[in-house]
């Protein structure tokens, strides 16, 4: 048998002793000590190579998700489940740890949806009052886009919804029942009819309210389905 045959022997004797479980189980055992030895720089490593593979992994990431979707969530729901005092108890930690960076986030996410936390108030409100709420981030979108300023003294500084109705007198918390006020025309009128709060104020009744109050029949009809 020549040098090549036995050179030829024995990488296939290499690549069947690989597939066998005892190889593959040194294997894991050596592994797992050189990762216990070498951790941090390993950590290092992995962590500069993702940063300069960015957007590869984001790819990579994305495709993995819409593929296996339903095992991740099934997968993290469990994890959830049976370690729920361990998630519990790290949440903690990280919010007094990243308070400010949490702060942070939430103030630029308030910025950018500013609709959706002014839902949000109205809703607890309206729940508060135990009056109906009908109204979506969009219908109050609509809103701002329709009044622009407070509908009773033209103010463009903390703008407010105000119920033409108020709360305290069946009114409910739907479109055709809400403008723009400002903070002080706002807690002034309170829980006041609207034509007689304007008559104090020595102000004529603003067009789109009157508007607002033809179309009560509609509301109420709304209501009444509900």
């Amino acid at each position: 048998m020549n040098k090549e045959e036995l050179k030829i022997k024995k990488q296939q004797y290499k690549k069947e002793y690989r597939k066998s479980s005892h190889y593959k189980n040194l294997k894991k055992r050596w592994d797992r000590k050189y990762y216990l030895k070498n951790r941090e720089k390993l950590i290092e490593k992995s962590k500069r190579y993702r940063e300069k593979n960015k957007e590869y992994y984001k790819n990579y990431n994305k495709k993995y998700y819409e593929k296996n979707k339903e095992k991740i969530k099934e997968r993290s729901k469990k994890y959830r489940e049976s370690n729920k005092e361990k998630i519990r108890l790290y949440l903690k930690q990280y919010y007094k740890k990243n308070q400010d960076i949490r702060y942070e986030h939430y103030k630029k996410y308030k910025k950018n949806n500013p609709f959706l936390f002014k839902e949000i108030y109205t809703r607890y409100y309206a729940k508060k009052r135990n009056c109906k709420f009908i109204i979506t981030q969009k219908q109050i979108q609509m809103i701002y886009q329709r009044d622009k300023m407070c509908v009773y003294c033209g103010s463009s500084k903390k703008l407010t919804l105000d119920h033409i109705i108020p709360v305290t007198k069946n009114g409910h918390t739907l479109f055709h029942n809400l403008v723009l006020a400002c903070q002080s025309c706002n807690s002034s009128k309170n829980n006041r009819n609207v034509f007689e709060w304007c008559k104090e104020q020595g102000r004529e009744v603003p067009i789109i309210v009157k508007k607002l109050l033809k179309e009560k029949q509609s509301q109420q009809k709304i209501l009444i389905y509900l």
